[in-house]
């Protein structure tokens, strides 16, 4: 038995699997399963007629009809005629015929960093020729992003021709996530009659977050502004650097004339050799750093790996070679064998067409591991001082990974003082440490303060460290933080 006949009093539930939607202007949601609006197409999922509430109001009106009648009131016969009249009203109170409905869909379209704020916009127009008394609406929010603001669900009515609006925040983080369709329910005026409908949503379909090679600003972060670097050896180059005696082979435009004509000795002129700048990104994304400020907002890891391979991207495309090192992903994570130095994987030259296959699959899998976010007593008790400084060992076999005069950037969200290490050990062996750190601390809850002010200490000891540090507040985007270290600013 049909769940239509098991339910003759209470209501009609005509449920189907979508089909194809039905054109033409006077296309409404039935039985067939489908209906189209001039904008987006409509999908029936559920329509429900429910008219067994008023079969109470049709016994009560056949009831003082009677009464009436027998005992010859006309009052009684009167009354009668207001049940009937509420009868007959619900079953005329029914969706209209020709049901059409525009959605559009506006998303942000300035340059989005996982963290930023996303406002969405849904726009419900009713493009057909009746009034839409009550109209649900529920926009198809990616399952990974989190709404902090505003609300993906509203309700409506709608004259003909009429536009109604509302507006959600999310929460961006790194990738492209595509909405769902639309959930509409139409309502008749009563409620007797119901349609569950999916909608198709014109305009934006996605949030996507800005790919890292188009982020400026970070290669500024360390004191390289060029993609060359003066050495101090003589040879080709433009800065003056010695002179010598004429060997033979010697091009002739790096002769000394000027001296020849005088003394009649041959002399060669030496200049101070260029060099493509070395720089070398130190990405941090142990489980220690997987923790954030609130839970819908990226790790900490998350927003240092984001910016690692932002400052990557930017030093390749300058021309400068750039290594790789990260903290906290396992070779057995990487699709491709990588080397190993000491706690790090260590990609040499990402600027070479191997190099830079290796940093993109070894960026990828950080990507991964930064987003398993730690549980908050396990990442919480990790940020205490006892036990936080690495092995020495480790830490001296990945710097003598480091070549020679290379700057060394190091991405980290500071929650122990484990890239200290790191850092004073590189500016000992002539490797000059920038920091750069998103803060994963909260001061929502007093563990979070508490911690906030354990990092601060640690950020007033990396200052004593680095040639610069660069502190990552968890409400500014990285855009806003990449345009200050562009201009100089901390």
């Amino acid at each position: 038995m049909s769940d239509a006949t098991q339910r003759p009093r209470d209501e009609q539930d005509t449920t189907d699997q979508p089909t194809p939607s039905q054109s033409g202007d006077d296309a409404t949601p039935n039985e067939t399963g489908a209906a189209e609006s001039t904008g987006s197409t409509l999908t029936l999922l559920r329509r429900v007629r429910r008219i067994g509430p008023w079969s109470v109001w049709l016994v009560g009106g056949f009831f003082l009809l009677g009464l009436g009648l027998f005992y010859a009131k006309a009052r009684l016969v009167a009354g009668a005629a207001i049940p009937f009249v509420y009868v007959g009203y619900a079953a005329l109170s029914t969706l209209p015929r020709g049901l059409s409905i525009d959605v559009e869909r506006n998303v942000d379209d300035r340059r989005v960093t996982p963290g930023d704020p996303v406002e969405v916009t849904v726009s419900v127009t009713n493009t057909g020729d009746s009034v839409l008394t009550d109209l649900r609406i529920v926009d198809g929010v990616p399952e990974e992003l989190a709404v902090t603001d505003g609300s993906p669900r509203a309700s409506l009515a709608l004259r003909p021709g009429s536009t109604g609006s509302f507006s959600y925040t999310v929460i961006a983080k790194r990738g492209d996530f595509a909405f769902d369709d639309a959930r509409l329910v139409a309502r008749s005026l009563l409620g007797t009659d119901t349609a569950t409908l999916s909608a198709t949503v014109g305009g934006a379909d996605a949030v996507n977050c800005t790919d890292p090679a188009a982020l400026d600003g970070l290669d500024q972060a360390t004191k390289l502004r060029t993609g060359v670097t003066q050495s101090d050896q003589g040879g080709e180059g433009l800065e003056f650097h010695s002179t010598r005696e004429y060997r033979p082979g010697d091009a002739q435009n790096r002769v000394n004339w000027r001296q020849y004509a005088k003394t009649g000795d041959l002399v060669t002129t030496e200049f101070r050799q260029e060099r493509a700048a070395r720089e070398i990104v130190l990405l941090d994304v142990r489980s220690e750093t997987r923790r954030s400020s609130a839970a819908t907002h990226p790790t900490g890891a998350e927003y240092a790996a984001y910016a690692a391979e932002a400052a990557v991207e930017r030093y390749r495309g300058l021309g400068h070679r750039v290594s790789l090192a990260v903290l906290g992903v396992d070779a057995a994570d990487v699709e491709m064998p990588v080397r190993e130095a000491g706690n790090a994987l260590w990609v040499e030259n990402a600027g070479t067409e191997t190099g830079q296959h290796a940093a993109d699959v070894v960026f990828s899998a950080a990507a991964d591991v930064a987003a398993r976010r730690t549980a908050a007593n396990t990442a919480l008790t990790s940020l205490a001082e006892n036990g936080s400084e690495p092995n020495h060992r480790e830490v001296s076999r990945l710097v003598a990974q480091f070549p020679e005069r290379a700057e060394l950037l190091i991405v980290s969200p500071l929650v122990d003082r484990a890239p200290l290490s790191y850092a004073k050990r590189a500016a000992v062996v002539g490797n000059a440490p920038t920091l750069l750190s998103p803060d994963p601390t909260g001061e929502t809850s007093a563990g979070g303060r508490l911690h906030g002010a354990r990092r601060e200490v640690r950020l007033r000891e990396a200052r004593g460290v680095c040639e610069r540090v660069i502190d990552w507040p968890a409400e500014r985007s990285l855009s806003a933080v990449a345009a200050a270290v562009n201009g100089g600013g901390r």
